[in-house]
C-alpha cells in the first residue's frame, strides 16, 4: 500500500549494484497481508506489516548473537531474487520476474518469507510508517545503535539526505549536545536544522578539508561522525573529523559496488573506531514493531521526511527526484486515478513510497490464488523501470503474500536499475522498504495472520538460528549477504509477467502492489501504525536509526557525525538524538538538506563543499579530537575514509550505514591507536607484575655489557643455540660501579619494542646536599657507625656526597657541609666498599637544594640513518621544571626503534638516541614535579618513561624545544620522549609512572610496550567475551600476549595464525587453542577461518603491520558483531583497501595503543598480575644480550630469531 524509492534500488537501475534482470524492486513499504504460506504463524491475512529487506529468521547464529542484526539467511549485497525455495513468485508477459532484497516492493502484490515481514500496529498509517522499512530507520538507528551517542556528545552528519535527517534525529533523540550537519547542498540546511542539526556547514564554503573544518569547530574533532552519502572520500574525511582515542564513524550511506576505500590506517591506530550499520543495527523483525509504536507514540516524526508523492507509474520520475536530490525518502497517498501511488520522502535509502488506491481487506488463509497487479520491473540494467501487469503466486509454506500499502525508493534500488549492483537478475521488481497488509500466508506461518499490518524485511530474521540468538547480531543465517536473493528461499519466484519469470529483490519486491516473502522476513506491525509512514522503517530509517542504537551504541553526551542526509542519514540523525547525543553534525553536499537535518536532530549541518579542507580535518576541528560516532550513509568510499578520519582518535566508532559494494582502501591506523593510557597504566603493569600476574623474568634470554651493545644484531643472525653461548660467554654478575653490564632483552615481538635491561650496579653513589665541615671523611664514618645506611654513587665520577636514612635532629650538625670533589675521598671510597654494599638495603635521596651536574654515561647514538648503532660516551643535563633524570636499569629494542633507524620514519631525527621501553630509578627531579616525591625519593621504585605528548616528541626534542643530550659537541635528539638505549635519560614529568620499589626492573621493564599492548588489545579494546572465538595473526611478542589476553578473557577458541610454525609451540603454551599457517591452504586466509567458524570469528587481531593481513583479519570476522583490532604498526605510507561492505555489514575495525590501558592507573596492577602469576612476562624472552651487543639485537628481531 506504500513503497519508497531508494537510492538501492537505483543503483540496481544502474548497474551499480548487480541483480539478475528482469526484476522487481522496492524494499521499503507497508503493505496488508493478503494471504500466507503453510506454517507461517508471525502473520495472519488482513495484518498490517513493513515488509523487511533485512529479514530476522530468529533461529541462526547472528539472529541469535545480540551484537548483530544480520540475519545469516540474508544477503543483501547479491540477491539471488529468488525466495528460499530458489524460485520466483512473479511472472509477466510468461517470464519470471526475479525479487530484489526479500521484498519487491514495487508491485501492488509482494511475496516475502516470513522471516522478512514485521507485523505492526493495525492504526498504524502504511503511508508514514513504510518509511521505518528502510532509510528512516537506518540513520535513526546508525545514532541510536550503532554509534551509540551519548548525550551531550558532538556528532557530524555527512550527507543530508533522508538518511542524514534520520541520523540527526538519531543523535537528537540520543542527547546529543551538538549536531552538525554536513553537505554541499545549503538548501537542506533548513530541514536538517528542523529535525536536531545544531550546525550545518557546506564544504564548499572552505578553502580546506572538511575534517579540519569540523576540528576547527569542536576543538578536537567530533564524538561521532555518520557518513550518510556513501562516498569513500567523505567516509575517510567522517573519520579524520574524530576525536583521537574514541571517536566513533558510522558508515551509513552505500557507495557503488566497484568502490574501493584508501585510507591512511594511524587514523584507526589512534584511537578511533570504524563501524558499518545496515538497518540502523536493528534486528529487524523485533525492532520494526517498535519503532512503529514508537511513532505512534510521537517518540519521532516521519512525516517531514516526505518531499513528493506520486503514483505507481510516475516511479521513474521518483527516480529522477532522487537522482537530482530534491528528495531524501518517498511516501504514498491513494491517487484519483486508481493507480499505484507514491509519494517520496527524506528517509531511508531516499526513495519512493507507494500506495494502492484499493480498499483493505482481510483474505482469509487458503486463499491461494495468483493475483494480478501492477508492478515496476526493471527488465534490464539502464533501463527505466516498466509499470506492467503481473502475476504473484500464492504463498507457499513459510511464506506471506503482503498487498503493498506503502513503499520507498532507496538508492540500493536505483543501483538496480543502473546494473551496479552485483548479482541482481533481471527482469526484477526493485523495492525493499515498504509496509502493507498480509493477504494471504502459507503453510506453517504463525507469526502473522491475513490482516496484519507488517513491513516487509530485506534483513530477515528467523528466530532460530545462531545469528538470531545472538543478542549482538541483526543478521540471520537463512539469509546470506555472500548469495543472491533474487528468488525466495526454495530457489524459485512468486513473480511473473508476460510468460517470464520476474526475480525478487531481496526477498521484498515492493515495487509491486502485492509481494510474497518469506514469514521471517516480515515483521507484524501495530495495527495503528501509517503504513506510509512507518514503511520507512522497513530499511532506511531502521537502518539510520538503528545504526546509531545500535551499532554504535550511541552514547549520552556523544557527538555524531552523520555523512549523507538522505532518508538513512536523517534516520541516523534521529537515533543519535534519540541516544542523547550532545552534538550531531549533519555533513552533505546538499546544503537543502540541512534544514531536515536540523529539525531531526541536527545540531551542526556543514556542507564538505564549503570547506578546502577535508570534511574529516572539518569534522576534527570542529569537535576538538573528532567525533566520538561517525556515520556513513550515502555509500561512497571516500566518505566512508572521512567518516571514519574524523572519529576521536583513541575511541571514535565509525558506523558504515551506506552500501558500497566495492574496495575501500583505508588507512590501517585509523583504527590502532588509543587504548592504553601510558602514564596511568604502566604503574598498574608492573604491580601486575609484582603480584605474579604475569612473569617477565623468562623473557630475558640474554645479558650484555652495556659497551658491547653495538654487536646485539650479530647476535640476532644466530642461532638459538650459538646465541644461548655467546650469552653464557658474555654474562655478566652484578659489580660494583658504573661499569656494571647492561643487560639488553630482546623478546618474541613484532612491532611492539621490548624491554633490554641495564642492571643497577650495587654501589651507588649518592649526594647529601648539606655536609659543610672540613673533617668530612671521619663524619661519613661516624655517620655509617651511628646506623646510617650510605650509598655511594658516582656523579661525573669526580663528586662524591652521601645520603642517610636518620632524622632531622641526627642530620643537623652536618647541615652546612659543602660537596668534596671525589679525588679526595679515594681512601674513603677504597676503604668502605664492602661496609657500604653490607649497608646496601632501602637508598633515599633527599631533594637537592644545589644545581644538579651533568652526567656522562654510555649510550648507543644512532648518527644516521641505515647505519649500525654506535656505543659513545654522552652527556645528559640536568632536568629541567616538570622533568625527571633516569638511571636506566633495563631496556629492550623493539621494531619500532628498527624501523626508526632504517630511515622510513617520516619523523625521524638524526643523531638520536633510540628506546622507549625500558625501567629505572629516578636519579634526580627537576622544579615542580610532584607525582614523584621531591622529599625523599625511593630510589629503588621503579619509573617507566611513557609516550607523553605528541607535542614534541616527533621533533626529538624535550616539551622547551631544546635536547638534553650531546655527544661530541653536537646535539642529540630524544627518542619517543623516552631515549632509554642510554645509561641516563631526562623525561618530562607526565611521562615517568611510579611503581612498586619491589618489582624487578629488569622483568617488569617488558610491560612498558608489547606486552600491554597485546595484552590490553584483547581485554581492553576488544573486550573479548567469555565462550568467544578469536583469531591472532602473527605470532610475535605483541601476538603471544594478545592470546594471553584473549585467555584470560575467558575465549573458548583462539586461533594462532603465523607461516612461521615454529612458534606454534609457544603459542599454544600462551592459550591458543590450534594455530594454522595460510601458506597450508589455497583459499584466502579469512575464507579458511569462516568456514573453520561457521561465519567468521568473534574477534580477529592483526599484530604484525601488514595492511593485506588487516584487511584479511578484518574479513575474517563474523557479519553481524565480529570486531578486528589492529594492532601492528605499519609502515609509513601505507594504506589498506577494502570494499566498504566488510564494515556495512555490521563488522566494527578498531585501533589499539599501549592496549588501551591508563598507564598510571593499569601499569602497577599489571604489575601485581605478573607477581601473582595471573599473566606471563618470563616466557616472552628469547634472548639476553649485554649493552655493546646491540646492533647484534636488531639483527636477531630482524631475522624473527627473538
Amino acid at each position: 500500500m506504500a513503497t519508497g524509492i531508494c537510492r538501492s534500488d537505483d543503483h540496481v537501475i544502474t548497474g551499480a549494484l548487480v541483480m539478475p534482470f528482469p526484476i522487481i524492486l522496492g524494499h521499503e513499504a507497508a503493505g496488508v497481508v493478503e494471504s500466507v504460506g503453510q506454517g507461517v504463524t508471525s502473520v495472519k491475512p488482513g495484518d498490517k506489516v513493513i515488509p523487511l529487506f533485512v529479514p530476522q529468521c530468529g533461529e541462526c547464529k547472528s539472529c541469535l548473537n545480540t551484537k548483530g542484526n544480520l540475519c545469516s539467511k540474508t544477503d543483501l549485497a547479491t540477491g539471488a531474487g529468488l525466495m528460499p525455495d530458489g524460485t520466483t513468485r512473479f511472472t509477466c508477459k510468461g517470464k519470471a520476474i526475479y525479487h530484489f532484497i526479500g521484498t519487491s516492493t514495487f508491485t501492488e502484490y509482494t511475496v516475502l518469507h516470513e522471516s522478512a515481514v514485521a507485523k505492526i500496529d493495525s492504526a498504524a498509517p502504511l503511508e508514514k510508517v513504510c518509511l521505518i522499512g528502510c532509510g528512516f530507520s537506518t540513520g535513526y538507528g546508525a545514532a541510536l545503535q550503532t554509534a551509540k551517542v551519548e548525550p551531550g556528545s558532538t556528532c557530524a552528519v555527512f550527507g543530508l539526505g533522508g538518511v542524514g535527517l534520520s541520523v540527526i534525529m538519531g543523535c537528537k533523540a540520543a542527547g546529543a549536545a551538538r549536531i552538525i550537519a554536513v553537505d554541499i547542498n545549503s538548501d537542506k540546511f533548513a530541514k536538517a536544522k528542523e529535525l536536531g542539526a545544531t550546525d550545518c556547514v557546506n564544504p564548499k564554503d572552505f578553502n580546506k578539508p572538511i575534517h579540519q573544518v569540523l576540528m576547527d569547530m569542536t576543538g578536537e574533532g567530533v564524538d561521532y561522525s555518520f557518513e550518510v552519502i556513501g562516498r569513500t572520500d567523505t567516509m575517510t574525511a567522517a573519520l579524520a573529523c574524530c576525536q583521537c582515542n574514541y571517536g566513533v564513524s558510522v558508515i551509513v550511506g552505500v557507495p557503488p559496488a566497484a568502490q574501493n576505500i584508501t585510507f591512511d590506517p594511524m587514523l584507526l591506530f589512534t584511537g578511533r573506531s570504524w563501524k558499518g550499520s545496515v538497518f540502523g543495527g536493528w534486528k529487524s523483525k523485533d525492532a520494526v514493531p517498535k519503532l512503529v509504536a514508537d511513532y505512534m507514540k510521537k517518540k519521532f516524526v516521519l512525516d517531514p521526511l516526505i518531499t513528493h508523492t506520486l503514483t505507481l507509474a510516475k516511479i521513474n520520475e521518483g527516480f529522477d527526484l532522487l537522482r537530482t536530490g530534491k528528495r531524501p525518502h518517498g511516501h504514498c497517498g491513494k491517487s484519483k486515478d486508481n493507480a499505484f501511488p507514491i509519494l517520496l520522502s527524506e528517509v531511508s535509502c531516499p526513495g519512493l513510497l507507494s500506495k494502492v488506491n484499493l480498499p483493505l481487506q482481510c483474505i482469509p488463509l487458503g486463499c491461494f490464488q495468483v493475483i494480478r497487479c501492477k508492478a515496476a520491473v526493471a527488465w534490464a540494467p539502464g533501463k527505466p523501470l516498466s509499470v506492467e501487469e503481473v502475476e504473484v503466486a500464492p504463498p507457499k509454506a513459510g511464506e506471506v503474500r503482503i498487498k503493498i500499502v506503502a513503499t520507498g525508493i532507496c538508492h540500493t534500488d536505483d543501483h538496480i536499475l543502473k546494473g551496479s549492483l552485483p548479482n541482481v537478475e533481471f527482469p526484477v521488481i526493485p523495492g525493499h522498504e515498504g509496509a502493507g497488509i498480509v493477504e494471504s500466508i502459507g503453510q506453517g506461518v504463525t507469526s502473522v495472520k491475513p490482516g496484519d499490518k507488517v513491513i516487509p524485511l530485506c534483513l530477515p530474521q528467523c528466530g532460530e538460528c545462531s545469528f538470531c540468538q545472538n543478542p549482538e547480531s541483526n543478521y540471520c543465517q537463512k539469509t546470506h549477504f555472500s548469495e543472491p536473493q533474487n528468488l525466495l528461499p526454495d530457489k524459485t519466484s512468486r513473480f511473473s509477467c508476460k510468460g517470464k519469470q520476474i526475480h525478487h529483490f531481496l526477498w521484498v519486491s515492493t515495487f509491486a502492489e502485492y509481494t510474497v516473502v518469506p514469514e521471517y522476513a516480515v515483521a507484524k506491525i501495530d495495527a495503528a501504525a501509517p503504513l506510509d509512514k512507518v514503511c520507512l522503517i522497513g530499511c532506511g530509517f531502521s537502518t539510520g536509526y538503528g545504526a546509531a542504537l545500535n551499532t554504535a551504541k550511541v552514547k549520552p553526551g556523544s557527538t555524531c557525525a552523520v555523512f549523507g542526509l538522505g532518508g538513512v542519514g536523517l534516520s541516523v540523525v534521529m537515533g543519535c538524538k534519540a541516544a542523547g547525543a550532545a552534538r550531531i553534525i549533519a555533513v552533505d553536499i546538499n546544503s537543502n538538506k540541512f534544514a531536515k537535518a536540523k529539525e531531526l536532530g541536527a545540531t551542526d549541518c556543514i556542507n564538505p563543499r564549503d570547506f578546502k579542507k577535508p570534511i574529516q580535518e572539518v569534522l576534527t576541528e570542529m569537535t576538538g579530537q573528532g567525533v566520538d560516532y561517525s556515520f556513513e550513509a550515502i555509500g561512497h568510499t571516500d566518505t566512508m575514509i572521512a567518516a571514519l578520519a574524523s572519529c576521536n582518535t583513541n575511541t571514535g566508532v565509525c558506523v558504515m550505514v551506506g552500501v558500497l559494494d566495492s574496495e575501500i582502501s583505508i588507512d590501517p591506523v585509523l583504527l590502532l591507536t588509543g587504548r592504553w593510557k601510558t602514564r596511568e597504566c604502566i604503574p598498574k603493569l608492573v604491580s601486575s607484575y609484582l603480584e605474579g600476574k604475569f612473569n617477565s623474568d623468562l623473557l630475558i634470554t640474554h645479558t650484555l655489557p652495556f659497551a658491547k651493545y653495538p654487536h646485539c644484531p650479530a647476535l640476532l643472525k644466530d642461532t638459538a643455540k650459538e646465541a644461548e653461548q655467546r650469552d653464557q660467554r658474555s654474562r655478566c654478575s652484578p659489580g660494583p660501579g658504573p661499569s656494571q653490564p647492561a643487560p639488553l632483552l630482546v623478546g618474541h615481538q613484532e612491532k611492539r619494542m621490548r624491554n633490554s635491561p641495564v642492571l643497577e650496579s650495587l654501589l651507588v653513589l649518592l649526594c647529601l646536599d648539606k655536609i659543610q665541615t672540613d673533617d668530612f671523611p671521619r663524619k661519613i664514618l661516624l655517620l655509617i657507625k651511628a646506623g646510617f645506611v650510605v650509598a655511594l654513587r658516582a656523579v661525573n665520577e669526580d663528586l662524591l656526597t652521601v645520603i642517610p636514612v636518620a632524622t632531622a635532629e641526627v642530620l643537623e650538625p652536618y647541615s652546612k657541609v659543602p660537596l668534596v670533589p671525589l679525588h679526595h675521598w679515594a681512601p674513603l671510597h677504597v676503604s668502605c666498599i664492602s661496609l657500604l654494599e653490607s649497608y646496601l638495603k632501602t637508598i633515599l635521596i633527599r631533594n637537592r637544594k644545589f644545581n644538579l651536574d651533568v652526567i656522562k654515561c654510555k649510550a648507543a647514538v644512532a648518527w644516521e640513518a641505515g647505519k649500525p648503532l654506535s656505543i659513545e660516551e654522552v652527556e645528559v643535563a640536568p632536568p629541567k621544571a616538570h622533568e625527571v633524570r633516569i638511571k636506566i636499569v633495563a631496556t629492550a629494542v623493539c621494531h619500532t626503534d628498527a624501523y626508526t633507524l632504517s630511515g622510513a620514519d617520516p619523523e625521524g631525527c638524526f643523531p638520536v638516541i633510540l628506546g622507549h621501553e625500558g625501567a629505572g630509578i629516578v636519579e634526580s627531579v627537576g622544579e615542580g614535579v610532584t607525582k614523584v616525591k621531591k622529599e625523599y625519593l625511593l630510589l629503588k621504585t621503579l619509573h617507566f618513561p611513557v609516550f607523553a605528548s605528541r607535542v614534541t616528541q616527533g621533533k626529538g626534542v624535550m616539551p622547551d624545544g631544546t635536547s638534553r643530550f650531546t655527544c661530541k659537541g653536537k646535539q642529540i635528539y630524544h627518542f619517543m620522549g623516552t631515549s632509554t638505549f642510554s645509561e641516563y635519560t631526562v623525561v618530562a614529568d607526565i611521562s615517568v609512572a611510579k611503581i612498586d620499589a619491589a618489582a624487578p626492573l629488569d622483568k617488569v621493564c617488558l610491560l612498558g610496550c608489547g606486552i600491554s599492548t597485546g595484552y590490553g588489545a584483547a581485554v581492553n579494546t576488544a573486550k573479548v567475551e567469555p565462550g568467544s572465538t578469536c583469531a591472532v595473526f602473527g605470532l610475535g611478542g605483541v601476538g603471544l600476549a594478545v592470546i594471553m589476553g584473549c585467555k584470560i578473557a575467558g575465549a573458548s577458541r583462539i586461533i594462532g595464525i603465523d607461516i612461521n610454525k615454529d612458534k606454534y609451540a609457544k603459542a599454544k603454551e600462551f592459550g591458543a587453542t590450534e594455530c594454522i599457517s595460510p601458506q597450508d591452504s589455497k583459499k584466502p586466509i579469512q575464507e579458511v577461518l569462516v568456514e573453520m567458524t561457521d561465519g567468521g570469528v568473534d574477534y580477529s587481531f592483526e599484530c604484525i603491520g601488514n595492511v593485506g593481513v588487516m584487511r584479511a583479519a578484518l574479513e575474517a570476522c563474523h557479519k553481524g558483531w565480529g570486531v578486528s583490532v589492529i594492532v601492528g604498526v605499519a609502515a609509513a605510507g601505507q594504506e589498506i583497501s577494502t570494499r566498504p561492505f566488510q564494515l556495512v555489514t555490521g563488522r566494527t575495525w578498531k585501533g589499539t595503543a599501549f592496549g588501551g590501558w591508563k598507564s598510571v592507573d593499569n601499569v602497577p596492577k599489571l604489575v601485581t598480575e605478573y607477581m601473582s602469576k595471573k599473566i606471563k612476562v618470563d616466557e616472552f624472552v628469547t634472548h639476553t644480550l649485554p649493552f655493546d651487543k646491540i646492533n647484534e639485537a636488531f639483527e636477531l628481531m630482524h631475522s624473527g630469531k627473538r
